[in-house]
């Protein structure tokens, strides 16, 4: 596998990672959460790829991690052999279908998914589940679509984006990795560009389950230093009740958040002086 790092449960809790790459920063955190006996949640970052991937398990002891585990491992093998991240992400859904067949883990384990895959500025996102992805500048814009009940029950009207936040059913998925009965699993994607200084947030569903989109962004705008904002964004769902195992994943482009607007209007500005006073030398010269 290419040089990276692999975040399962068995390590120590709220432990962050760091890393940068190609003028990508990155942290990431995870937790096991107050009330989750374990962490079936699972990160990983593949610099030499440009890779960055949370799965969250779901099965239970013994189950849910191990899915989570090999969705990751399996998609850092297959984007390393020159898949493409969707089709990385849906063979991972049939090694997870293997895993149970072989043995490993048990009946039922699953596994949502939410990967980044970065070239140079322009990243790939795919997914299946109710992880989430971010694009964080002025604005914190949420690019992926949960697949989930309570999503399907909003994008048809009946249900507010508040009203679905206290939904009782607002955790039941209609997509995960290794769903039996689901051999041609639809993955999601979508593809965009960081500009400078802007933030990519990959992140399980018991970040957002405490957080809602206003509070996510506050914590990443008085927090400038990736780890320090993985790590503010971790304590705030733990201290909102850390209901479920909660992982963070932020990926930071090298600048300073709408830098090349800010440039931009400093070359308007200059080109508008220059105009204004060829013009002044023009009427004292006709003058």
């Amino acid at each position: 596998m290419n040089k990276g790092f692999l975040m399962d449960t068995t390590e120590e809790e709220a432990r962050g990672r760091e890393s940068e790459a190609g003028g990508l920063k990155s942290a990431a955190v995870t937790h096991t959460g107050h009330r989750r006996p374990h962490n079936e949640d699972t990160y990983g970052v593949f610099p030499d790829t440009g890779l960055f991937v949370v799965a969250d398990g779901m099965g239970g002891h013994e189950a849910g991690e191990v899915a989570s585990r090999v969705v990751v491992d399996h998609v850092a093998s297959a984007v390393e052999r020159g898949e493409t991240l969707e089709a990385a992400v849906h063979s991972a859904h049939l090694a997870v279908l293997e895993a149970v067949e072989a043995g490993e883990g048990r009946s039922g384990m699953g596994s949502t998914v939410v990967a980044a895959k970065f070239l140079d500025g322009d990243f790939e996102v795919a997914w299946a589940g109710d992880s989430r992805a971010y694009q964080a500048g002025r604005e914190l814009r949420r690019i992926t679509r949960d697949h989930s009940l309570v999503q399907e029950m909003v994008d048809s009207g009946n249900l507010s984006e508040g009203e679905a936040r206290n939904h009782p059913e607002r955790s039941l998925i209609t997509r995960a990795l290794g769903m039996p009965g689901m051999d041609e699993l639809e993955v999601a994607s979508v593809t965009g560009r960081l500009g400078s200084g802007e933030r990519l947030l990959l992140c399980s569903d018991g970040l957002t389950e405490e957080l809602d989109d206003p509070a996510i962004k506050r914590l990443l705008d008085a927090n400038p230093d990736p780890e320090r904002a993985v790590r503010a964004l971790l304590e705030a769902a733990l201290s909102a009740g850390g209901s479920d195992n909660i992982t963070v994943l932020l990926v930071q482009a090298p600048g300073r958040p709408g830098g090349r607007a800010r440039a931009m209007r400093l070359v308007a500005a200059a080109l508008f002086g220059l105009a204004a006073a060829l013009a002044v030398s023009l009427v004292r010269t006709l003058l």
